[in-house]
């Protein structure tokens, strides 16, 4: 009786085991349909939590992105605008007419405030009024363009700021006008010749007659000349003097191609173009004696070695950035420079009557645009 009990017991145990089996199994193999069906069991049900309401996208002020009233508002002028507006910028423009004015006495007369007055009349504009970038006063510039940093006299404390380029700026209509077009060969027909260093050198150059230009540079070959001989290296042989050539990195004639620049030896020379730039900046280096320096400027020629692009061979006659310089002073010199042979050198013509203009006139030439296309405006 016991033994059937134990039988009975035993077979109980294994009928609910096979029904859990059958279950388990059976819940199995719902769940694999439901998913073939792409139905979510309760099980996974958690894991499709939908985000919280904070994290909805909801249209607000933050998000929007036209610009804000302000941002497009009347653009503010021009800095040059602005100071054309005042008094004191008046006053500048004026001076710096007048010093251009006496500058050329050969070939300007006068100014309305506005413009230049050439000796046959015709006038040209002086300042665009435009504010520009480095790279566009040096491509597209205007007369005043030449006077935006004050070229300094004397002994500098200290190296040339980034982008300060005094005189750099060449408005080629207007150096055109005087000294011809080198392209065409206008230039070549108003050389003289001379000796440089007559005593220590004898090297002979060709360099234009306007604005006595030949003559002021026979007076700084005959006073370097008299320097004491550890001088003549710097001085000997020299570099460009002629050379129908833009200025570097532009497309604008400098004044090499005028006949009215020199760069003294050129062994001992630095250029900006061979020094690797730190920080946009250039590292200045230079080893013309500050003798030599101060001759050419007293004459009227500004140096290289000024420029943030500096050049320490080059000298060029710029006499209006000097303010000191007086070109009616009488030249003084112990040699005289010669025409080229079968070139006569330019006379200048007297200067018709003009009444002087009150106001701007309404003709002013209008200042052309280069034909070709800027290289460096940044």
């Amino acid at each position: 009786m016991r033994k059937v009990k134990r039988i009975a017991a035993f077979a109980t145990h294994g009928v609910i085991l096979m029904i859990l089996i059958f279950a388990f199994a059976r819940s199995e193999i719902l769940d694999s349909e439901l998913k073939t069906a792409g139905v979510t069991t309760r099980k996974k049900l958690p894991e499709k939590k939908v985000a919280p309401p904070a994290k909805k996208v909801e249209p607000s002020k933050p998000v929007v992105t036209e610009p804000p009233a302000q941002a497009v508002a009347e653009p503010t002028p021009a800095p040059q605008e602005k100071l054309a507006a005042s008094p004191d910028a008046a006053d500048r423009q004026v001076a710096l007419l007048n010093r251009l004015v006496a500058a050329y006495p050969d070939f300007l007369i006068g100014h309305d405030g506005v413009s230049i007055i050439w000796r046959n009349g015709e006038r040209m504009q002086f300042d665009d009024g435009k504010a520009k970038t480095y790279g566009e006063r040096l491509e597209l510039p205007d007369i005043e363009d030449s006077f935006f940093d004050a070229y300094p006299t004397g002994r500098p404390s200290e190296r040339p700021a980034q982008n300060v380029d005094p005189g750099r700026s060449l408005h080629e209509p207007f150096f055109a006008r005087m000294y011809g077009d080198c392209k065409s060969g206008e230039v070549e027909a108003r050389m003289a010749e001379l000796v440089w260093l007559p005593k220590n050198s004898g090297q002979r150059i060709q360099v234009t007659t306007v604005n006595g230009v030949d003559k002021r540079l026979q007076t700084i070959s005959d006073e370097l000349d008299a320097l004491p001989p550890e001088f003549l290296k710097y001085l000997t042989p020299l570099g460009d003097v002629y050379s129908c050539k833009p200025i570097a990195g532009t497309a604008r004639i400098s004044m090499h191609g005028y006949g009215a620049a020199i760069d003294i030896n050129p062994a001992f020379a630095d250029d900006w173009q061979d020094r690797r730039p730190v920080k946009g900046k250039f590292r200045y280096r230079n080893r013309v004696p500050w003798e030599i320096v101060e001759i050419f400027e007293k004459h009227g020629f500004i140096w290289g070695g000024k420029w943030s692009r500096f050049e320490t061979s080059h000298f060029e006659y710029r006499p209006e950035l000097l303010p000191g310089f007086n070109p009616a002073l009488p030249i003084a010199s112990t040699s005289v420079s010669r025409p080229v042979a079968g070139r006569e050198p330019r006379v200048v013509a007297d200067p018709p009557a003009l009444s002087p203009p009150t106001a701007a006139p309404a003709d002013v030439e209008l200042l052309p645009l280069p034909t070709r296309q800027p290289r460096n405006i940044r």
